[in-house]
């Protein structure tokens, strides 16, 4: 799975900080007053050494998978991995080949003659190469799936995953039922009442298929209580949200290391946003952030899409958010946000302040208006997450203190 995560690290880094640096603005004034040459040597290090050894690595890698295809039953994670990655193999093959095609049959230039078909292969590659390269970046990072362990015992599938194994079968099938007994006799999930339970709460409660870890009742507690802050006097939220924590360097990047990416890509538990954010003297803490799963919630290819009206997948998150807030008793709304950020903020400050507007005055609508409670959502290439830190402006980020009475 490490290696999985390598290989499309390494295909984001070639696009991003190889090809796409390549062709930004200043580079293609550079190209076009210089020598053509000089841009196929750079072009043919990307896509004649660099994107040839990581299909090969990919192919190799593929191997590790070919006894889950054999042995391992349909349902299980791993069955069609190496199918996919000679797929996406054979993709990136395609990809290197077409834009070889491109900037191989452009003869050279001189110093002061740059012809229209310059201009035409680098839009090509800009407006089909690269975001093909990312496509096939994501496809490669969401075969990353690691095994849930708990008390000891696994490893487990994760719950969405046999959650979904169980309901492409058509309900009341012997297929569905032998799939299950399957899981259960083979020890892929903790019992068979925690796998009925999970189903029932998707299939018959209408519930969303959390991914989140296991628990002993098969359904994830969703209620959350309030508790009594000595420092303010006021009921404040236990705010418990299914999110995975990422330790951040002094730059504000991910620390992606062995550990990191294992628990990224593994079902994330319930974290308490209050432990997280209140303890502002801790540095160790500055730095985090909490990445929602990254299995459930992808983000778009194009990252410039996300957090769009286009973007269905942050709509699902908002609607998972508001459900979160509500039932730990401190009802958020999108508030919209800044350029590559979306934000949250209490429900009731709004309506105050809508009061207040129509001269509706009262101790109750002031304390409601000025509430500081907030929480911001980014996203990057990982996954959507909620940032604890401003590296930039040396300042927090969210704040889930509430300046009324929740009571």
């Amino acid at each position: 799975m490490l290696a999985l995560f390598e290989i499309a690290s390494n295909i984001q880094e070639i696009t991003e900080q190889g090809v796409l640096k390549w062709l930004s603005y200043e580079k293609l004034k550079k190209i076009q007053r210089n020598n053509w040459r000089q841009f196929k040597l750079r072009m043919g290090i990307y896509f004649e050494h660099k994107i040839p050894a990581i299909i090969i690595g990919i192919r190799t890698v593929s191997k590790r998978f070919s006894a889950f295809a054999i042995d391992a039953p349909s349902h299980h994670p791993y069955h069609q991995h190496e199918k996919n990655l000679l797929n996406c193999a054979t993709e990136l093959d395609r990809i290197a080949a077409e834009c070889r095609a491109l900037y191989t049959t452009i003869p050279d230039l001189s110093a002061l003659s740059v012809p229209a078909a310059v201009t035409i292969v680098i839009q090509r590659i800009l407006e089909s190469t690269i975001p093909a390269l990312k496509e096939s970046a994501k496809k490669i990072q969401d075969l990353i799936a690691f095994p849930e362990h708990r008390d000891d015992l696994g490893p487990f599938y994760s719950k969405r995953h046999a959650i979904k194994a169980a309901l492409k079968l058509p309900k009341g099938s012997s297929a569905r039922g032998d799939a299950i007994q399957d899981m259960v006799h083979m020890g892929l999930v903790p019992s068979q009442s925690s796998l009925y339970r999970a189903i029932n709460d998707v299939e018959e409660e209408g519930n969303a298929i959390i991914d989140a870890k296991w628990t002993h009742g098969g359904t994830m507690r969703k209620k959350q209580e309030v508790f009594y802050d000595e420092e303010t006097r006021r009921w404040e939220p236990t705010i418990l949200l299914p999110v995975i924590i990422v330790d951040c360097n002094i730059r504000g990047k991910p620390i992606l290391d062995k550990k990191c990416v294992e628990r990224l890509f593994r079902p994330p538990a319930l974290v308490s946003l209050n432990f997280y954010l209140w303890r502002k003297k801790t540095v160790e803490y500055w730095g985090a952030r909490l990445y929602f799963s990254p299995k459930q919630f992808p983000t778009p290819v194009n990252l410039q899409d996300a957090g769009k009206a286009s973007d269905k997948t942050f709509k699902k998150l908002k609607k998972y958010m508001l459900k979160w807030f509500e039932d730990a008793k401190s009802p958020v709304i999108c508030n919209g946000g800044k350029p590559g950020s979306k934000k949250f903020v209490c429900c009731k400050k709004r309506k105050a302040e809508n009061l207040l507007r129509n001269n509706e005055r009262s101790e109750e609508n002031y304390d409601c208006s000025i509430c500081r409670f907030s929480v911001t959502v980014k996203w990057d290439r990982l996954g959507y997450y909620i940032p604890l830190y401003n590296h930039k402006q040396n300042c927090h980020v969210c704040n889930v203190k509430h300046t009324h009475d929740l009571s």
